[in-house]
């Protein structure tokens, strides 16, 4: 899926706990 890999990178970007 695209989606997860959108929020895959943009947590590896700017990761929020």
């Amino acid at each position: 899926m695209v989606l997860l890999a959108h929020i895959y990178q943009s947590h590896i970007s700017m990761p929020k706990y």
